[in-house]
């Protein structure tokens, strides 16, 4: 179940939202300028970044693992350079971002009303990017052990951790509202204007 959202009027919305003031298209209406174009690109952008910097190691074995794998693969570019065709041994990131997620995020208008929306594309395991979006946004529960099939073939168990919610939304919220307090001073500077 989606949690729900407050947009930026702090009106609950299903969709993360922000709203256009009507002050604000007041003044860029005075200054010629399609202030809906200039929200649409600062939320997408921002909330793609915060998006990837929830992507992050959230443990510190996780970080000492991609710190190892990136200083393994420049080592073993450097000797490929000098001719020396060995394979330096490479721990694995236990999983890697296909950028499926990133790609999926997307804006849509309705009136002065800007939304994210999540577009669905689907993994090769069957789960879909909005899927990937409830479990960010959400958690998991975790609890008990599920199976899985090593490269070996065989069928052991490991223990499913809960993950905490990724709060990309929150974050991308609070930078919205100081750009839209910012924006009426640059409207009123002609950083926008034609």
């Amino acid at each position: 179940m989606a949690r729900v959202k407050k947009d930026n009027f702090n009106r609950f919305q299903k969709d993360f939202t922000i709203n256009i003031s009507k002050q604000l298209e007041q003044l860029a209406e005075k200054t010629e300028t399609n202030i809906s174009d200039v929200v649409e690109k600062k939320l997408k952008e921002c909330y793609r970044e915060n998006v990837e910097l929830s992507y992050g190691p959230r443990s510190v074995g996780a970080a000492q693992d991609i710190l190892f794998n990136n200083q393994a693969k420049q080592a073993e570019e450097e000797d490929k350079k000098r001719g020396i065709n060995t394979r330096h041994r490479r721990r694995r990131v236990p999983y890697i971002h296909t950028g499926n997620f990133y790609e999926s995020i997307d804006t849509e208008r309705e009136g002065k009303k800007i939304k994210i929306k999540i577009k669905d594309i689907k993994y090769p395991n069957g789960k879909s990017t909005v899927d990937v979006y409830e479990y960010l946004v959400n958690g998991t529960s975790g609890g008990g052990k599920y199976w899985f099939t090593n490269k070996r073939g065989e069928r052991p168990t490991a223990y499913n951790y809960p993950t905490p919610r990724h709060e990309f939304e929150e974050h991308t919220m609070v930078q919205m509202l100081g750009f839209l307090d910012s924006l009426k001073g640059d409207i009123k500077n002609g950083k926008y204007s034609k």
